[in-house]
């Protein structure tokens, strides 16, 4: 119990700092790009949410699970904000905007049927799918662009890769968890499967975020020399 309890706690802290790496290297960016103010708040609140949200709604609302059924809205939100903003086709943005909203409502919907009193499972699964196929969707724009030979080299590669691999990782587990939330077996379980993905989705996003450094310093300035 105890060696469960460690691993869970390094994980847990090394998340957060990694998180807070990401945020440090963002604003110590000069130019920061427009597109990644999405993934900065959203890793921004994931931040604030173990250390202070979770704890904050169950002591004044008394429910467990309404500070995780925030977190899926927010979090699918600012993912499909920045989908829509690195996305070329107008159609698919549209498409996405349809999503959005469907998802958030039903999201609502389902929020006020359960009363939060569960964890959201169907709204989970809903994100997991949107997420996933605009980011191939993504991937599949690049491909047919000439210049995206180095696209590993861009802070956009590595962020949807992050996003694949987490919700695809974590897929079946948000699946079962609301018939499932009761049993500690199954909590440790979900709890080490989602903290491995967001680790892995972290290290990702670090890695993004040190490019768009990167890409900032190169940028000379546009400087008319004296003649």
């Amino acid at each position: 119990m105890r060696k469960s309890l460690g691993i869970e706690t390094f994980l847990l802290f090394f998340n957060l700092l990694l998180q807070l790496v990401i945020l440090t290297v963002f604003f110590l960016t000069k130019k920061k790009k427009t597109y990644l103010w999405p993934v900065v708040f959203y890793t921004l609140y994931s931040f604030a949410s173990p250390v202070f949200l979770n704890l904050l709604f169950q002591e004044v609302f008394h429910k467990e699970f309404l500070s995780y059924r925030i977190f899926t809205m927010v979090e699918g939100i600012a993912f499909m904000v920045y989908l829509f903003m690195i996305i070329s086709s107008e159609v698919a943005k549209k498409v996405l905007i349809g999503l959005g909203v469907f998802f958030l409502l039903f999201s609502i919907v389902d929020m006020t049927r359960s009363k939060a009193e569960s964890f959201d499972s169907i709204p989970t699964a809903v994100e997991c799918l949107i997420l996933i196929g605009f980011s191939i969707y993504f991937f599949y724009e690049q491909l047919k662009n000439p210049d995206s030979l180095f696209l590993y080299n861009t802070p956009n590669f590595w962020i949807v890769v992050g996003i694949i691999l987490f919700f695809s990782g974590s897929f079946f587990v948000f699946i079962y968890a609301q018939n499932n939330s009761k049993s500690p077996e199954f909590s440790y379980t979900f709890r080490m499967i989602n903290m491995i993905c967001g680790l892995i989705e972290n290290i990702l996003f670090l890695i993004a975020f040190l490019i768009a450094k990167n890409e900032s310093k190169s940028i000379k300035p546009n400087i008319i020399p004296k003649t």
